[in-house]
């Protein structure tokens, strides 16, 4: 197993010199969505000089509402754009040769409005500038949390549309892979799970139904980004819950 580690590998149309890949980990140091100067520059920079085939970006949030935490990397308007290309530019720079980089899109749903990790990861509170969060259905994350609106038919269209304006933005960036986040309960995972999704519409009851909103959003993203990009999802393989995802 090992003897392969080294050797290229070809991921779709994207050929990354060796199987080694570095995880999107959310940094939670950008300001309303905007990477830092200081923290992402050297966090990236590090990376690509890494020798990792595949570099990928934390998860970044496709619209304001879709972040996590007052922290996180967003990808939502020029500013959000400018201040990746950046931080990119400088880890492009110094990377080895034949690093890719890719970038994980995302929205958090029901999980949004919340402290960062070290700050305890609970609901925002009114003093904190929290924000309506929404999801599959009216159902709170857990006891204490917000309780999301469930997205309509124009919310669908909205959240959809960000998903496929982030990823052109990400393109225009130079990212040659987009993973889209459809796990760890994340707005997609949402749809596909019954412990979160209680929709009577197409969107929910059966599997097929439960799924058809991320599939939409992956079609529609894959549509609008050019061939030689690779687009793949993360998802989640049970929820551990007899009820859940695959039940």
């Amino acid at each position: 197993m090992s003897a392969h580690l080294f050797d290229s590998l070809a991921i779709g149309p994207v050929t990354v010199p060796n199987r080694i890949a570095v995880a999107p980990m959310c940094q939670y140091s950008s300001h309303d969505g905007c990477a830092d100067p200081d923290w992402h520059t050297q966090h990236l920079m590090t990376l690509a000089m890494s020798g990792a085939g595949l570099v990928m970006v934390e998860a970044t949030a496709v619209e304001r509402l879709g972040r996590i935490s007052h922290g996180c990397l967003g990808l939502w308007d020029d500013a959000t754009q400018a201040s990746l290309a950046r931080v990119m530019a400088s880890a492009r720079r110094v990377a080895l040769p034949g690093t890719r980089f890719g970038i994980q899109l995302g929205h958090a749903g029901r999980k949004g409005s919340a402290r960062r990790p070290w700050e305890d990861g609970r609901p925002l509170s009114a003093a904190e500038d929290p924000w309506t969060t929404v999801s599959a259905s009216a159902e709170p994350f857990a006891d204490g949390w917000h309780t999301p609106q469930a997205l309509d038919d124009a919310g669908l269209e909205r959240v959809k549309g960000a998903f496929v304006q982030a990823a052109q933005r990400a393109v225009a960036l130079g990212f040659e892979v987009l993973e889209l986040h459809a796990a760890h309960g994340y707005l997609l995972h949402q749809f596909a799970s019954p412990l979160a999704n209680r929709r009577t519409d197409r969107y929910g009851g059966s599997l097929e139904n439960r799924l058809r909103f991320p599939l939409e959003v992956a079609r529609a993203v894959k549509a609008a980004v050019p061939a030689h990009v690779a687009v793949g999802a993360r998802i989640t393989g049970s929820d551990w819950h007899s009820e859940g995802v695959f039940a």
